[in-house]
């Protein structure tokens, strides 16, 4: 590739398929952290909503498809599952068949994508380790922590969310409910929420319904002590929207606390404003 165009770009790769920042993309946050390693580079990058070209987008899937499925598995009970992070042939294929045009693109190949999938497993497992024994933190809450500081919006994948927003078209129910999940998150930073119910029949059809059941045990520990959501739960009315009374919210509100100790997201928007309650894992 002429040397006057590849130096617009990005990255370039080098011999043993690494990504090689370049002189122009020094200047984005995200450049920084390629400094201290590679995985820690595309964990960055992966969280980036400002990818100036094709080489930076690259490298930006692959280490959002790794925030990705380490998100879907922070919910696994055993701690060697969590962190074990497999990729299979397929994927690595896909991975292959995108690589940019940019120079050192031939070294991009099946071997040395599976390595750098090998170090940020690698990377993953040592840094967990590092804060299992700074902070004396359970494994399952060390990896939370660990999302939470390198994948940004990814921690809040797999995790359950309950929206509460005015009804206008009611006097007498004036409140709507609805329980979402959220399942993946866009290139430019989006957190795309499911409907719970809808979640729980896709993920049915495709085979992957205990992913998902594991989602519910938050639920049902917060229910044994918010007499509503058990409810909900028993009738099956959490898998759908609900019109609430001003009471029903009232309900809602005051169970936040609880909510919040197992791990459950809640969002209001009222007045025509969305108030994000940031609530921290069990």
């Amino acid at each position: 590739m002429d040397a006057r165009i590849s130096d617009f770009y990005s990255f370039r790769v080098a011999p043993n398929g690494h990504p090689l920042i370049q002189d122009c993309a020094l200047g984005f946050p995200w450049s920084k952290a390629f400094s201290n390693s590679i995985p820690e580079g595309l964990w960055a990058l992966a969280t980036a909503t400002q990818c100036p070209d094709q080489t930076a987008r690259y490298w930006r899937s692959i280490g959002s498809e790794f925030l990705h499925k380490i998100a879907e598995r922070q919910h696994l009970s055993s701690a060697t599952e969590r962190t074990e992070v497999d990729i299979s042939n397929q994927e690595l294929t896909d991975l292959l068949a995108q690589r940019p045009l940019c120079d050192g693109a031939e070294y991009i190949t099946l071997e040395s994508l599976r390595n750098l999938w090998l170090e940020m497993t690698s990377e993953l497992q040592q840094q967990l380790q590092q804060q299992l024994q700074q902070q004396l933190q359970k494994h399952q809450e060390n990896i939370a922590s660990w999302l939470e500081t390198r994948g940004g919006k990814f921690s809040l994948l797999g995790k359950v969310c309950l929206h509460l927003a005015e009804n206008r078209r009611s006097e007498t129910h004036p409140f709507a409910f609805i329980a979402t999940v959220a399942l993946t998150v866009t290139d430019d930073g989006r957190v795309i929420y499911s409907h719970l119910g809808k979640a729980l029949e896709e993920a049915e059809y495709a085979g992957e319904k205990n992913k998902l059941l594991k989602l519910l045990l938050h639920l049902a520990e917060a229910a044994r002590a918010i007499p509503w959501l058990m409810e909900s739960l028993e009738e099956r009315e959490i898998y759908g929207a609900q019109v609430c009374t001003a009471h029903q919210a009232h309900a809602f509100l005051k169970s936040l606390p609880t909510l919040s100790l197992h791990g459950i997201r809640s969002r209001v928007q009222i007045g025509g404003r969305h108030i994000r309650l940031k609530l921290k894992q069990k």
